[in-house]
């Protein structure tokens, strides 16, 4: 191994061929181990990232769900014969909205319920309650996405140590090298 030594303003150089194995040995494998912990960091933001579009389009399905569900306030009514403002919704709509107590299934002639009619007043209570349900898992996305840029920042943060700390090890092994040629030469 070579060793640089500073005195008073000089430097000097020793050489040992067995020490400089397995010096460039111990040089490469740091390097090795570098790399590798930066590769670790890669992967590791890239499986956030993943994670980070996953939510971005579970955020947009739940905006949407807001959207539809806004829609069906501004639905058309009919009068019941007792005189109750109805709604006509589809199952889909229905299956929507969740549970919904009180609904009167609309029947096609073949007998297969194609829709239901809910009263105005409950819709607008069941819209609100999903409404509120979606806007909290849409709080519950956005929090989780605070705190995972702050972990790609974090992680960010690290690969870039990390990769100064191998740009310095390549520099002070390629300078070492040099040193060791120079020596040679002179």
């Amino acid at each position: 191994m070579y060793q640089q030594i500073i005195n008073s303003g000089t430097t000097s150089v020793s050489l040992d061929q067995q020490a400089t194995t397995t010096s460039l040995n111990d040089a490469t494998m740091e390097q090795v181990l570098y790399a590798d912990m930066i590769g670790d960091y890669d992967e590791q933001i890239g499986e956030i990232a993943t994670d980070l579009k996953t939510q971005v389009q579970e955020k947009q399905t739940i905006r949407d769900s807001i959207e539809e569900l806004y829609q069906l306030q501004n639905r058309e009514t009919t009068i019941s014969d007792e005189g109750v403002p109805l709604v006509a919704l589809s199952v889909a709509e229905v299956e929507m909205l969740g549970a919904v107590d009180g609904l009167q299934p609309m029947v096609n002639e073949q007998g297969v319920v194609t829709g239901y009619y809910i009263e105005e007043t409950q819709l607008e209570q069941v819209i609100g309650q999903t409404i509120d349900k979606k806007q909290e898992e849409l709080s519950a996305l956005n929090s989780s996405g605070e705190m995972t840029m702050l972990k790609i920042q974090e992680l960010s943060g690290k690969r870039q140590s990390a990769l100064t700390l191998l740009s310095n090890l390549y520099r002070m092994h390629r300078d070492g090298m040099n040193q060791i040629i120079a020596n040679f030469k002179s």
